[in-house]
């Protein structure tokens, strides 16, 4: 974690995702891992929200994502519309599957930069 990071919230439902924000220099940064599925819905809303308020582009890490299915990646989608900026930042097997299966990780890839995958 860079030293220079804050985390300000963190969000944890059993057997399911947890959700970490912090500000991390000049973007929002949104750690994702566990299951990722309609159950996160709020936590995501909350923690884009959250990123919307700061102002700064926001970058998910989705590294730790063991789960992911349509529920989670609509209740993700959703969740972001909210900020002008996102980016995804290294999403884990399972996570990119999902991505490539509904067709979202070609459009994705359109833009790519250091700072991952522009989804938004």
């Amino acid at each position: 974690m860079c030293a220079t990071s804050t985390i300000t919230s963190i969000t944890t439902r059993p057997a399911s995702a947890s959700t970490v924000g912090l500000q991390n220099g000049s973007s929002w940064l949104i750690i994702l891992s566990g299951d990722v599925d309609v159950a996160c819905r709020e936590c995501l809303r909350e923690e884009f929200e959250r990123a919307r308020n700061a102002g700064d582009p926001v970058v998910i890490d989705a590294s730790g994502v063991t789960f992911l299915d349509g529920g989670g990646l609509r209740s993700l989608l959703a969740a972001a519309v909210c900020c002008d900026e996102v980016w995804l930042r290294s999403p884990s097997n399972a996570f990119r599957r999902v991505a490539e299966i509904t067709g979202l990780w070609e459009k994705w890839g359109s833009t790519v930069s250091g700072a991952g995958r522009r989804i938004r």
